[in-house]
């Protein structure tokens, strides 16, 4: 099998050799899966700082990388201003996704 193309912002990891596609000439075409950690929506902004703070710390040793990637993630960390900017982001376009593949909630 030969990879074309990844679909993240840059290349992956354990595949340098395959192009993005916007290195394959699709400007714009990201598209790429992410973990996130969320708190309630109501918790004090000095404790989700101070949650974030660590969890950012955490991802950054070099031990921690070094495990995910051994099972194919690649640790990457920002601020929770960049995560509510990804998922404004986001929310759009798979809202759009959903409605034009006609894809309903299933009835519990």
């Amino acid at each position: 099998m030969k990879g074309i193309a990844v679909t993240g912002e840059k290349r992956w990891f354990d595949l340098p050799d395959v192009p993005t596609m916007i290195d394959a000439g699709y400007p714009g075409f990201v598209v790429d899966t992410f973990t996130c950690m969320l708190a309630p929506a109501k918790t004090p902004q000095d404790i989700a700082d101070g949650l974030a703070k660590e969890i950012i710390a955490i991802l950054k040793l070099e031990d921690v990388q070094k495990r995910l990637r051994s099972v194919g993630f690649e640790a990457m960390s920002g601020s929770p201003q960049a995560l509510r900017a990804r998922i404004a982001r986001d929310l759009p376009l798979w809202r759009d996704v959903i409605a034009e593949a006609g894809i309903k909630k299933l009835q519990q």
